[in-house]
């Protein structure tokens, strides 16, 4: 165990236990709480034996399933759904990683060749159609 992962984990599942009871007595609300932590995804899994949230992304599991961005939200939009067609719940709380981004393959292929400057013609159109502060932030990463 690394130190201060006891008390970030306590610390963490408290807030994220206020949050799911806010999220049930208000009943019309999705939380997504990004936990810190970039790799491996520890901290978000330790949080979610101690609060039980309604689904947690671990980031190895991602990328052990090469999974993409689309799959992602997909099996989101998919939870969504079927927890209000079935329980009609049309709220929860689901756990992100920090560092998610980078366990998706075709991410963090974009990420690599970004911070090589050796962007692709493709890479760099997608690049230049986001807004700028998105542009800046992304070269601030590495």
């Amino acid at each position: 165990m690394s130190l201060g992962f006891d008390t970030a984990s306590r610390v963490m599942s408290q807030l994220v236990g206020n949050i799911a009871t806010d999220c049930a007595s208000a009943r019309k609300y999705y939380y997504f709480v990004r936990l810190m932590g970039r790799t491996p995804s520890n901290l978000a899994l330790e949080v979610s034996l101690n609060t039980c949230p309604n689904a947690v992304l671990i980031g190895e599991h991602v990328r052990d399933s090469n999974m993409s961005l689309s799959d992602i939200v997909n099996n989101l939009a998919d939870l969504v759904c079927s927890r209000y067609d079935m329980e009609g719940k049309n709220y929860g709380v689901i756990l992100i990683p920090e560092g998610l981004l980078t366990f998706i393959s075709e991410i963090s292929g974009l990420l690599h060749d970004l911070s090589n400057n050796t962007l692709k013609p493709w890479q760099k159109e997608l690049m230049n159609s986001l807004p700028e502060y998105v542009n800046l932030s992304a070269l601030t990463l590495f």
